[in-house]
Formats: structure tokens, C-alpha cells, sequence
């Protein structure tokens, strides 16, 4: 009798489901003849799994369970009544996420480099006032910073500079 495969307890039973599948036997016994046409045939179990989403949820990830990727909460954050929080935007995965965040801090990293004192000074309180780098990289890209008399004429927006670090 063949063993079932190992579901952890922390999938529910509905988000696995295993069927039978008939599968030829690759080596068939050569020497056995008295067997019927099913001897060249075994079962095997096949454990099918559910959609791959791009990112789990936090809870999920730390558990390393199957997140069906549903916001605001995923079923298994539902079912147990727990917080869902993502890190990343919809459709998006945690390796874009992160190569997002590579990009703005190079953009950052960029500008203090390359610009004048006050502006490096202007951006420094920008990036304070925000909680991430990010959100402050797009800030800058939404013009407010350029309205609002923060950033001076020769700052670069994150698009031309990424588009001429691509460039280069």
C-alpha cells in the first residue's frame, strides 16, 4: 500500500487536492507473462496545487504556506483571523518590488552626488519627510516637488535618469 503525501496543517483541505493518476511503467517485467494487461500499469498519486500567485502576504511568508494572493486578506489570514499585509503593489512580485527599490535608491544616491548643495540639501529634507525612499522618488517624479519650489531647475526626474542609465 502506497503512503499519501505529507499536507502540512496549515493548508486547508480544500486549497490541495490529490488525485489518482494511471501511469505506463517505464520498465515493464519482461520474464512475468502471466499477468493481464494492467501489470505494466501503477498508480501514483499527484498532489495538484493551486494558482501561483506573484507575491504572499506577510503571514503566509512567514509560515511558508500557500498564500492564494486575495486582497485585502487572503483565505488562509481569513480562516484564522489574522492580519494580511503585503509588501508589494498588485500584479507585482517581491523581485520587481525590490528592484523597484534598488532603482529609486540609485536615483537618490544619483542626485546627492551630482547636485548642487542646496539641492542636495532639499532632497535630504524630502527623504525625511517620507517614510520611504521610494514614496519620495515618486513624489519627485509627480512634479510636486518642482510646484512646490522644493527641487531647483536642474534636478532630474527619475524617468530621464533612468532612462539614460539605461543609456549608458
Amino acid at each position: 500500500m502506497q503512503d499519501l503525501p505529507f499536507i502540512p496543517a496549515t493548508v486547508s483541505p480544500d486549497s490541495v487536492s490529490i488525485r489518482l493518476q494511471t501511469q505506463q511503467n517505464p520498465h515493464p517485467k519482461q520474464n512475468n507473462t502471466s499477468h493481464d494487461s494492467d501489470s505494466h500499469q501503477h498508480k501514483q498519486l499527484v498532489r495538484v496545487r493551486g494558482p501561483l500567485v506573484k507575491a504572499a502576504c506577510l503571514a503566509c511568508r512567514k509560515r511558508k504556506s500557500k498564500c492564494n494572493g486575495d486582497r485585502p486578506s487572503c483565505k488562509i489570514c481569513t480562516d484564522r483571523a489574522t492580519n494580511c499585509e503585503y509588501t508589494v503593489n498588485p500584479g507585482q512580485s517581491q523581485r520587481q518590488a525590490m528592484n523597484k527599490q534598488l532603482e529609486a535608491y540609485k536615483y537618490v544616491l544619483d542626485r546627492l552626488r551630482q547636485g548642487s548643495v542646496s539641492e542636495c540639501r532639499d532632497l535630504l529634507v524630502l527623504l525625511k519627510s517620507f517614510g520611504s525612499v521610494a514614496e519620495a522618488v515618486e513624489y519627485i517624479n509627480g512634479d510636486r516637488w518642482m510646484r512646490e519650489g522644493v527641487g531647483g531647475a536642474g534636478v532630474m526626474r527619475y524617468e530621464q535618469w533612468h532612462i539614460s542609465q539605461s543609456m549608458s
